[in-house]
């Protein structure tokens, strides 16, 4: 969504990450005090690939990337999971940083299901956190928060799907402070020195 470009506003700042504020996503540099319509990703709790609760309160104090997928994905998802996968490799000498993958067909995906996909995909379960609930939670989430909102026809139905190919970054308050395609690679470098950036704001 956003480019190289960025950080390059005339109000910006190239140490700091900005905020996104409003349902436009504006980027804000804080100077003073947030900006009151600051994008902050609300509580939320689920459950996780080992059949534990987890949300914001194990989130809290962290900083963490989020995505939306699902175990079933014949698309975007194979291309999307192995570059994050990469990403988590690439962060893995950093402390309290966490990843978290939304299942948009929650009835699919059960916590085995998601066991399972986590092992073929060869993800390391130390970080990332694969979730699973109550799907209208997880789609408002996605939708009002994120922005992430693509539909999607399933091989199986006509059921809408939210998807998106973009992954969130979310600050140790609960705020978001980026979005990244991951679809193709060029963002991924990006995403990688923003974490390391925004890991070392205090």
């Amino acid at each position: 969504r956003y480019g190289e470009d960025i950080r390059s506003f005339a109000e910006g700042d190239p140490n700091r990450l900005p905020y996104l504020a409003g349902s436009d996503f504006q980027p804000v540099w804080k100077k003073q005090e947030l900006p009151e319509d600051a994008r902050r990703v609300p509580g939320f709790s689920f459950v996780d690939q080992n059949g534990q609760g987890f949300g914001s309160s194990e989130l809290s104090g962290n900083i963490y990337l989020a995505n939306f997928f699902f175990t079933e994905c014949n698309g975007i998802c194979p291309m999307i999971m192995p570059r994050l996968r990469q990403v988590q490799n690439d962060i893995s000498d950093l402390q309290k940083v966490e990843m978290i993958s939304l299942s948009v067909t929650p009835d699919v995906d059960t916590p085995k299901v998601m066991k399972d996909y986590a092992g073929r995909l060869g993800i390391q379960e130390v970080n990332w956190h694969l979730l699973t609930g109550n799907r209208e939670r997880i789609y408002s989430l996605a939708r009002d928060t994120f922005g992430a909102d693509t539909e999607l026809r399933s091989r199986k139905g006509a059921q809408d799907f939210l998807h998106s190919e973009e992954a969130f970054l979310v600050d140790r308050n609960g705020y978001l402070r980026g979005i990244y395609n991951v679809r193709g690679s060029g963002d991924l470098k990006r995403l990688v020195a923003d974490i390391r950036l925004l890991h070392q704001e205090k």
